[in-house]
């Protein structure tokens, strides 16, 4: 026997499919923020002198970030690491380090 409910339920998840990716992506958003925020609550950052930034996890030094301000960017040294890449937001100098070190000790 022909149920008419499954094609208007069919017709409106392909009408709504737009919807649902537009809902995927806002929640893998969402997760990559609270993933972000737990990573950032792992680690501590204190300044010294002339506009320097550590990064510390416990009592191991992650590296540094300073701010460039004539280009108004975010210098970010992580330890063993020669390169000295530059962000626009020092919440991503930040996350590079982290990144960095956790790439070194895996």
């Amino acid at each position: 026997m022909f149920d008419p409910s499954i094609v208007q339920s069919n017709t409106r998840c392909l009408l709504h499919s737009s919807c649902d990716s537009e809902n995927q992506l806002q929640i893998e958003q969402l997760l990559e923020r609270q993933s972000e925020q737990l990573i950032l609550a792992s680690v501590e950052v204190d300044s010294v002198e002339d506009g320097i930034y550590r990064v510390w996890r416990s009592a191991r030094l992650l590296g540094t970030v300073t701010r460039d301000v004539v280009n108004d960017l975010w210098i970010s040294q992580p330890c063993s690491y020669l390169l000295k890449p530059r962000f626009e937001n020092s919440k991503d100098a930040i996350m590079f380090i982290i990144e960095m070190n956790a790439f070194v000790t895996a």
